[in-house]
């Protein structure tokens, strides 16, 4: 019965992590992606420059995000047993360099985004 409780608990905490986005958002979030993508294809004349946007904007998901992502997912499980402040800094840590390194991927897609811009005006 411990076990059994000890597994739901966990259960919990992993799903208020990461909650299961419902199939309406799912479908939103595509429509908004692939929409996007066509905007861009069909209104920008060199296809390099499509590439580079589309590419800054899936370089920062696959290189920053989803990797710090899972390494909070994996270590939350691992430091089970350590203190409630050795779990908080390792957490912070993840957290601030998730910003940073964000930042820095919104600031590529802003500057593909310049260059299109003025590649259409010119």
């Amino acid at each position: 019965a411990a076990a059994a409780a000890a597994a739901a608990r966990e259960q919990q905490q992993r799903r208020q992590f990461m909650p299961n986005p419902s199939p309406q958002m799912h479908v939103i979030a595509t429509l908004i992606f692939m929409g996007g993508a066509l905007y861009l294809g069909l209104n920008v004349p060199g296809v390099d420059t499509v590439f580079s946007f589309l590419g800054a904007t899936a370089c920062l998901g696959t290189s920053f995000v989803f990797p710090i992502l899972m390494y909070l997912t994996v270590i939350d499980r691992k430091l089970k047993r350590e203190s409630e402040a050795v779990r908080f800094r390792c957490k912070l840590g993840c957290w601030c360099l998730l910003i940073v390194l964000v930042a820095i991927g919104i600031l590529s897609v802003v500057d593909s985004a310049i260059k299109i811009s003025n590649q259409s005006k010119g």
